[in-house]
């Protein structure tokens, strides 16, 4: 292929150059400019008291204004039925302590306001709201311990699988496999940003973004811990939760530990982007406790 001939300028040769390196190398993650991570902090504003049992994540609920907290109530692997969705309020005050019961490890939650689904071990659990009640269970094949659930641009989900390293698809009421392989190994948190899937590996401690065009994973940074949660807060940064304890804000590019929760340990966190409020769930805490994010 000829690029250039007799006769074209040197400015015209660079600019063509330049279109077409940029082109190659285009990613599908926009390039921003760095937020100062260090402005950064948390303070608390409310906390529950300590009636949950075994709480592994919250939910914001913007249609209904209500928040859905997430009780194992025993092994996160059992299936032992002895897990509920509790309903708070944006004060801290509990509404419904057994909202939804019958499940067995639920963990990550996503609604539309009519619909509530949740990651329950080996199902997607449909709840409807109206209703208060269990509407159906979809069991996708392979499935072993399904961790968190978000909506994709066209109304799908993507469910997170630790133990079996995969990121399932739930549409037009089908499950298929997604994406897989070792750098999913220990999925976990996920959330959407642009084109990509965002998650990270409560294994490996990494934050891999996925394409949504063909399912390629990269992991973009590494030094989370034990990673769970991630949540955007509206301004093209991250909050992560790492299980031990700890509470990462990360532009993407970098990372920086804000707060060390205590007491108990840090599970799949939520943030109200109007308000400003960090949720975190404190697993053996037994309790829910919001932040204030000032910058």
């Amino acid at each position: 292929m000829v690029l250039f001939r007799k006769g074209l300028s040197l400015g015209m040769i660079v600019l063509i150059a330049f279109l077409i390196f940029s082109g190659s190398s285009a990613s599908s993650l926009s390039q921003t400019t760095s937020t100062d991570l260090t402005s950064f902090s948390l303070i608390k504003s409310w906390e529950t008291e300590k009636v949950f049992l075994t709480p592994e994540a919250v939910l914001y609920d913007a249609v209904n204004e209500i928040l859905y907290v997430a009780n194992i109530n025993g092994s996160p692997v059992d299936d032992d039925g002895n897990g509920f969705v509790s309903k708070l309020n944006l004060d801290g005050e509990i509404e419904t302590l057994e909202w939804i019961t019958g499940l067995s490890a639920p963990k990550g939650m996503a609604t539309d306001g009519s619909t509530l689904y949740v990651a329950d071990l080996d199902a997607l659990v449909e709840i409807d709201i109206a209703q208060d009640q269990i509407v159906n269970r979809h069991r996708p094949e392979g499935a072993i311990l399904l961790n968190d659930v978000v909506f994709g641009p066209d109304g799908e989900l993507y469910i997170t699988d630790t133990n079996a390293g995969k990121i399932f698809k739930f549409e037009n009421n089908e499950m298929t496999t997604f994406a897989e392989g070792p750098v999913l190994n220990g999925a976990n948190g996920i959330t959407l940003h642009e084109d990509v899937l965002l998650t990270g590996s409560i294994r490996q401690g990494t934050l891999i973004s996925v394409s949504l065009e063909n399912a390629e994973t990269t992991v973009l940074l590494t030094g989370f811990g034990a990673f769970d949660g991630i949540v955007p807060d509206g301004n093209e940064n991250f909050w992560v939760s790492d299980f031990n304890s700890r509470i990462f804000i990360t532009n993407l590019q970098e990372r920086r530990m804000v707060l060390r929760v205590s007491p108990g340990d840090s599970a799949d966190i939520e943030y109200i982007v109007d308000r400003k409020l960090l949720l975190v769930p404190t697993f053996r805490g037994n309790q829910v406790v919001a932040y204030e994010v000032q910058e």
